[in-house]
């Protein structure tokens, strides 16, 4: 039995042997070494790596911050400087003439899509979805402007052509006898789509503002994001943007107060 034990731990001492030598130890300190420093090393490129995606992040959050407040002050730009000074001025005028053609183009504003995959990683999943419609708004409202300018061109062409000018006061009956009921109709409508969708289009694009921007600092922390503030519409106009818009668009379908045309626009226009 004795000599069954020893032929069993004898292969034992001589591993422990070798181990406690020089050789053994300079050997085992070389794969320990080995390993600890390759080991270090995953360590220090792993914090390297969380430390520039949250980089990344910081800087991708800011930018669509600010691509998102510029789209905002550009159309509220032209709310201020042609829409309201239109609707504030003289009603001889019809509202649906009184808007001056934009003669301005769409900037090339846009958001990285790629770069803000990271905001789908937190509760508000909608948000992404929800920044990138506000980009697609943003050109929609620009396409329609451009549709605008387009009827109002012909509108003013056919008002040369009879001599009458948006300056001097023009009776219902002339605008109808120059423009045509159609080139009127699709002034009016397309007039009535412009204050509807700016309006809509800055309330929407504020509240998503306001939300990318918690989460941002929820997600990255306060003092990383550059927030910047954005007036509130309504108490800059003083009144409901609602009342606003509906009183504005109400103006525009009473004229001309002529049989040809309804009173009142049609229905789901006025909505806001």
């Amino acid at each position: 039995m004795m000599c069954v034990l020893t032929l069993l731990l004898k292969p034992l001492f001589a591993v422990w042997a070798w181990v406690t030598s020089g050789t053994g130890q300079e050997f085992l300190g070389a794969i320990v070494g080995a390993f600890g420093g390759a080991y270090l090393a995953f360590k220090l490129e792993t914090k390297r790596r969380a430390g520039e995606e949250i980089r990344r992040r910081i800087g991708a959050a800011n930018v669509a911050l600010l691509t998102l407040h510029s789209m905002w002050w550009d159309l509220a730009s032209y709310e201020s400087q042609v829409v309201r000074k239109a609707i504030k001025r003289s009603p001889e005028v019809p509202l649906w003439l009184r808007i001056a053609p934009a003669t301005r183009k769409v900037s090339d504003l846009g958001f990285d899509a790629s770069s803000l995959v990271f905001l789908l990683e937190f509760d508000a999943s909608d948000l992404l979805p929800d920044v990138l419609l506000q980009e697609q708004r943003y050109r929609d409202f620009y396409s329609g402007l451009e549709l605008r300018d387009t009827v109002m061109s012909r509108a003013r062409e056919s008002m040369e052509r009879e001599r009458i000018g948006a300056r001097r006061h023009a009776t219902d009956q002339e605008l109808l006898d120059a423009i045509g009921l159609r080139g009127i109709a699709e002034l009016r409508t397309v007039t009535a789509g412009l204050l509807s969708n700016i309006y809509r289009t800055l309330e929407d694009m504020a509240v998503t503002y306001k939300r990318l921007c918690a989460t941002a600092e929820i997600a990255l922390g306060k003092s990383n994001i550059r927030a910047l503030d954005l007036p509130v519409l309504a108490d800059e106009l003083k009144v409901p943007t609602a009342d606003w818009v509906k009183s504005a668009i109400a103006e525009i379908y009473s004229r001309p107060a002529l049989p040809e045309f309804a009173p009142d626009p049609p229905a789901g226009t006025a909505s806001t």
